[in-house]
């Protein structure tokens, strides 16, 4: 599975990106180990989903950087994003419940 998932950084700016290991990559951020948050730390996931292969993902991941995937992102990935149970058995878990099939 290929997870796409969305960070709120602490600078109000929002970090979009492609994992197959959710937990890891979350983990990875919240230390400081990835150059592009690292000093945009403390992050909060906002919003992820699952893909069953990594063209749909990839695909999903560059839609969400352009202009008009942003404007998606804030109208509707982000206002609605997970429930805070999901987020935290995410955390705990590293499975949540967003899942996109093709």
């Amino acid at each position: 599975m290929y997870y796409v998932y969305i960070l709120y950084c602490s600078n109000n700016t929002y970090y979009v990106g492609l994992t197959v290991n959710l937990k890891k990559r979350l983990l990875n951020h919240r230390e400081g180990k990835t150059i592009s948050t690292k000093n945009r730390r403390p992050i909060l996931l906002k919003f992820y989903a699952c893909f069953p292969n990594k063209s749909l993902a990839a695909q999903f991941e560059q839609y969400l950087k352009t202009h008009s995937g942003r404007a998606f992102l804030q109208k509707r990935l982000v206002k609605q994003g997970l429930p805070g149970e999901a987020n935290q058995r995410l955390a705990k878990t590293g499975r949540g419940s967003s899942v996109v099939e093709q």
